[in-house]
């Protein structure tokens, strides 16, 4: 008895152990669900990021750099780190970056690098967008909606940026807060707070585009009010990635019809 006691013990410590790390998830096939991924967003944003620099060097920064020309959603950022204690020129960007990483690992993810899908996402940006413009001259016959002025090179280089920080604390940021408010420690269901979710950071990100203004024209607010509905629903149905697209699209688009507008 001893003796096939002993033999069995040696058996079972022979057998494999399960191991404890978790397997890492294979990244969907499809464009649909791929390009929604934190590391496709992130291969996505990048090079906006990257244009945006060079930009604001070339056409945004005055001489002797004393004055550098930035979004307001740029400035929050670098208020926001400074007030923790850290600061830095790149400090925004590189949190783009750390945040997106941060959720790749999170989802336990693989890393695959979907970079063909990144032409087709700019693709479906671009179509995102269109309506939003062809919404925006309809209401500025009733009165004046939200009009940025500027050199072109300028505002575009702006424009390269404000889709990435605007979509980061306006969506990713305020719709995690909320959804975490409402949802989780409030306990509403989501048929209830996804509305709400959605408005509260629509009304938000229209209030942000108002600050320094003396006389806000109500056509204004519920114009971009609108586009951050529809932001955030392209935010939640397609992914952070597509919901700056959008946003970056829809901005680059109105300033080319803005310049040819105004060349004819």
């Amino acid at each position: 008895m001893p003796a096939t006691a002993s033999r069995t013990k040696s058996a079972n410590s022979r057998r494999p152990r399960p191991s404890s790390r978790t397997k890492p998830i294979d990244p969907p096939s499809n464009y649909w669900n791929a390009s929604q991924l934190p590391l496709t967003s992130l291969l996505f944003v990048l090079p906006l990021l990257a244009l945006h620099e060079v930009g604001i060097h070339r056409f945004a920064t005055l001489p002797g750099r004393v004055v550098e020309y930035r979004i307001t959603a740029f400035a929050l950022l670098t208020r926001f780190f400074h007030a923790c204690g850290a600061s830095g020129r790149y400090l925004p960007a590189l949190a783009v970056v750390a945040i997106l990483l941060s959720w790749h690992i999170a989802r336990n993810d693989r890393w695959v690098f979907n970079i063909p899908l990144l032409p087709l996402m700019l693709l479906e940006s671009l179509a995102w967008a269109a309506p939003l413009v062809g919404v925006y001259f309809l209401m500025s016959r009733g009165g004046p909606t939200y009009l940025g002025g500027g050199e072109w090179k300028l505002l575009a280089s702006l424009y390269l940026g404000a889709g990435v920080y605007e979509e980061l604390i306006f969506r990713l940021g305020a719709i995690s807060l909320l959804s975490l408010l409402l949802m989780d420690l409030g306990r509403l269901s989501a048929t209830v707070a996804t509305p709400l979710i959605v408005a509260i950071s629509a009304a938000t990100f229209s209030g942000y585009h108002m600050l320094g203004m003396g006389h806000i024209p109500w056509q204004a607010f519920v114009f971009i009010a609108l586009r951050g509905v529809y932001y955030a629903i392209i935010f939640l149905e397609r992914g952070f990635g597509l919901s700056v697209g959008v946003h970056t699209a829809y901005d680059l688009l109105f300033l080319t019809l803005r310049e040819v507008n105004g060349a004819s």
